[in-house]
């Protein structure tokens, strides 16, 4: 793919310094940014959050986009996708397990349990950690977006961009290594 030399523009790329020009290129991307950041984020009031801080940054630093190598709405999907990524891994795969766990026991009470069963849940906990530790990163982001994130495959491939075989792929065999290793703990 060859790049244009940086002394041109994207046709029709607006003028970010400008005020009015920045709002309506606000007006008209921030319902895709909002899109793109619930496919992955999978809450509204994140997603709001993200695309408040995503256009208050391209306000305060509108050089950081480069219209001769972009258009503007693909460097926002880049970033917005990037950026929920990153909150999604930030809020805690292990915070919204573990909150699940709790919701899980108090919608279903252990009659009489045995002393060992919380030690014994800790210890399955460690392992499933260590398990995807163990995993490449994309099979390992794959993983947790589909198991703890709920996000079906497809999801996964748009929210990733990259096709829905692959996304299938990566989390079939980032789950079969884990039960390898679980095994292997076993």
């Amino acid at each position: 793919m060859r790049h244009r030399p940086h002394a041109e523009s994207t046709p029709g790329a607006p003028n970010l310094r400008d005020p009015s020009q920045f709002d309506a290129a606000v007006r008209d991307l921030r319902p895709a940014v909002l899109r793109w950041a619930r496919i992955v984020l999978r809450d509204d009031a994140a997603a709001e959050d993200l695309a408040q801080d995503l256009f208050t940054q391209l306000w305060l630093n509108p050089e950081a986009y480069d219209s001769s190598r972009t258009s503007l709405r693909s460097y926002l999907r880049v970033l917005t996708r990037s950026r929920a990524i990153d909150r999604f891994r930030t809020r805690g795969a292990h915070q919204s397990a573990a909150q699940r766990l709790a919701v899980e026991q108090l919608s279903h009470p252990r009659a009489a349990e045995s002393p060992e069963a919380p030690a014994l849940r800790r210890e399955v906990a460690r392992q499933l950690l260590h398990a995807l530790d163990e995993l490449p990163r994309e099979q390992r982001a794959a993983v947790l977006l589909a198991a703890v994130g709920e996000l079906t495959a497809s999801e996964l491939a748009l929210a990733s961009e990259i096709p829905l075989g692959t996304a299938k792929s990566r989390i079939r065999i980032g789950l079969s290594k884990m039960r390898g290793v679980l095994d292997e703990a076993a």
